[in-house]
């Protein structure tokens, strides 16, 4: 059952999170006060980190129903005291945006600890690959279409969201058939 969430959570969170991260100034334009707006910039990895940490959240479970709390310590732990130590030294070094890099490379640190001990969490995104690999290519493509019309053309907010939106909407097209054949409880109620 598990596998089936965390597919779910990929193939509709991972698009979420790359749409945000692709169009962060507009978003920081219409969600974010003047003095708040250049911090579009780290809005990217603010969300990839919080991606991840939803991703880590299904090897928590897993560790807390199978009774491995000890184990689930050591790794916060762990996770934590990197974090600290990547804080002092970077934020230090190079300024306070770097919370937000130090917080994206702890969370995969996490994340590969967590699949170290435990990789049939992720089993099922081994079995989608060829999947995974289609996603990857159209937000490849997207992307360097999203940087030729940026670089070229000075486009307004406006019309950034609505490429975002076409963006949005090839996604649903391409994988339509796979959003649909997801195996979620909730996904029956809709």
């Amino acid at each position: 059952m598990m596998e089936s969430y965390i597919l779910g959570f990929v193939v509709i969170g991972l698009p979420v999170v790359f749409y945000l991260s692709l169009f962060a100034k507009e978003v920081a334009t219409l969600l974010l006060g003047v003095a708040f707006r250049k911090a579009y910039v780290l809005m990217p990895f603010i969300f990839f980190a919080t991606f991840l940490y939803g991703i880590a959240n299904f090897f928590e479970l897993r560790l807390k129903f199978s009774n491995k709390i000890k184990k689930l310590m050591h790794i916060g732990l762990i996770t934590a005291l990197s974090n600290l130590f990547l804080n002092l030294f970077f934020i230090g070094e190079y300024g306070y945006h770097w919370a937000a890099y130090t917080t994206l490379i702890t969370y995969v640190l996490m994340l590969l600890i967590m699949y170290y001990h435990d990789r049939e969490v992720l089993n099922i995104l081994l079995l989608k690959k060829k999947l995974l690999v289609q996603i990857g290519v159209l937000f490849l493509i997207q992307f360097f279409i999203h940087r030729i019309i940026i670089d070229k053309f000075s486009l307004s907010v406006g019309i950034s969201i609505v490429l975002g939106i076409i963006f949005a909407i090839m996604y649903l097209i391409i994988f339509r058939r796979s959003i649909l054949a997801l195996n979620i409880p909730f996904s029956k109620q809709l």
